[in-house]
């Protein structure tokens, strides 16, 4: 009879997974009261039945308990009272919940780390300046009797001007290779600096405003803002002369979640319209985020409809052919992605996953275009490549049957292994300052086509239910066993 009470007691306690299918109880129910008074006579039979009894009695209590005839949309695990009693007494820190001030430091921080970023972008274009001057020259040389030059050799006249002129730090003109090499290092490794101060775990938000605030006068020693209009006058020139028309690159943001290595990878595809325009490199040296672990980013490169190129993150310059379209894709896995939503004590153990942006909102990659009047010479042209205010991720990918519920996507989504978030939902630039979405998973013996279809029902939300049922049954069998 022990062994029996044990049985008895564990099938109770799976109720909830065991009768997930609710209309099939009714019809349970029937047969064991037809059995009950069909068999109540027999030996070994009567004394089997009369637990079963008392288990189906109490069992439909619980039946009740959970209102299989409301159908309602999922909730959230923490929204009945009886899950916030379990959660006191079982629930352990997600650690992915932050406070108000901690969101302000993320925000501050966002707002300087996106000046720097924009700052090396200009560094960039500026370290471009030998070999677009070299090639502008070689232009003007071949075409000096042209008069529609006229706009290109008075920008690349002022180029020659404030480069030469350089800066305090570096004696010299940075038309020299070396000094301009030596330029570009020196600022980069300031603005290491300053990544790296703001990046310490002891900055306060008054610090990072007022470094922000100091940013601006600090690089204008380096002459950044002048040199790098100098150039940009003459990139338009050059645009303007060779009908280069080169459209803002498109980007698709998406999230795909991995199970087994519990990442959620972050990915952007950057698609580039070339047009008519021949490209012979692609330097991909401004997709790669500062600090970045290369075990965890990946860049490839497709050409039209060609397979993926992996690219060399050492040496990020791709070569490439008769290309009208570009496709880069960049990748960052984002490791320990997965928290607890209740504890694993549990034996329900629903977890989750906050989903975050890890690339900056502005970058840059660079073209070099061949000169029209010589296939042997080009010049570079560097592309933004930005986020804006109102864009959001696409979708987020999860594994197949995985997804339980999240207040930030649509609900219920057209396809449940790829959510897509709502218009209201964090967009791109907050889940780069801190913010998330927060998506509750299935536990995996959960993650199929039918619990998909009852999760609401699921009896997370009827814990105590489940538990209070165990205990009168249980006290019920030690009633039948002492009568025996």
């Amino acid at each position: 009879m022990k062994i029996v009470a044990a049985v008895l007691l564990l099938l109770v306690l799976l109720f909830p997974v065991l009768v997930a299918a609710w209309w099939l109880f009714p019809i349970f129910v029937v047969v064991v009261v037809w059995a009950f008074f069909r068999f109540e006579g027999r030996k070994y039979l009567g004394a089997i039945l009369k637990p079963v009894a008392i288990l189906t009695a109490l069992a439909v209590i619980a039946w009740c308990w959970y209102v299989p005839w409301k159908r309602t949309a999922p909730q959230p695990v923490e929204s009945s009272l009886s899950n916030r009693t379990v959660y006191g007494l079982f629930r352990r820190s997600s650690g992915h919940q932050t406070s108000d001030s901690g969101s302000n430091l993320a925000l501050d921080r966002n707002a300087v780390l996106r000046t720097i970023e924009s700052q090396r972008i200009s560094l960039r274009k500026i370290s471009s300046a030998l070999e677009i001057n070299a090639s502008v020259n070689n232009y003007v040389a071949r075409n000096g009797s042209s008069a529609d030059i006229s706009t290109l050799t008075t920008a690349l006249a002022n180029l020659q001007k404030e480069f030469t002129a350089g800066v305090p730090s570096i004696p010299g003109s940075l038309l020299n290779s070396r000094n301009l090499l030596d330029y570009t290092q020196k600022v980069d490794l300031d603005l290491d600096r300053i990544q790296a101060d703001i990046m310490s775990p002891t900055t306060t938000s008054d610090h990072l405003r007022q470094t922000r605030l100091d940013l601006s006068d600090h690089l204008a020693l380096w002459r950044i803002p002048t040199l790098f209009d100098a150039v940009e006058k003459v990139e338009t020139a050059l645009r303007q002369s060779f009908k280069t028309d080169i459209g803002a690159p498109v980007c698709e943001n998406t999230v795909l979640y991995e199970q087994g290595s519990d990442s959620l990878v972050a990915r952007q595809r950057i698609t580039i319209d070339l047009g008519n325009h021949k490209a012979s490199r692609l330097d991909l040296s401004g997709l790669i985020p500062y600090d970045a672990d290369h075990s965890l980013l990946k860049i490839d490169v497709i050409e039209d409809n060609g397979t993926p190129r992996p690219v060399n993150l050492d040496d990020p310059r791709v070569p490439l052919g008769e290309s009208k379209q570009l496709i880069v894709t960049r990748s960052f896995a984002q490791p320990h992605a997965r928290y607890p939503v209740m504890s694993s004590h549990l034996w329900v153990p629903f977890q989750g996953i906050s989903v975050r942006w890890p690339f900056p909102l502005t970058s840059s990659l660079q073209l070099n275009f061949v000169l029209p009047d010589d296939p042997g010479d080009s010049w570079p042209y560097i592309l933004n490549v930005s986020s804006q205010a109102t864009d959001s991720l696409r979708y987020i990918e999860l594994p197949e049957d995985s997804y339980y519920l999240s207040k930030d996507v649509v609900d219920p989504p057209a396809d449940i292994n790829r959510i897509i978030p709502r218009p209201e939902a964090p967009r791109l630039a907050d889940l780069a300052s801190g913010k998330g979405i927060e998506v509750e998973l299935m536990p995996v013996y959960l993650r199929n086509p039918l619990a998909q279809k009852i999760k609401s029902n699921l009896a997370v939300e009827n814990l105590a239910g489940s538990l209070l049922a165990a205990l009168f049954t249980g006290f019920g069998l030690a009633l039948f066993g002492s009568k025996d």
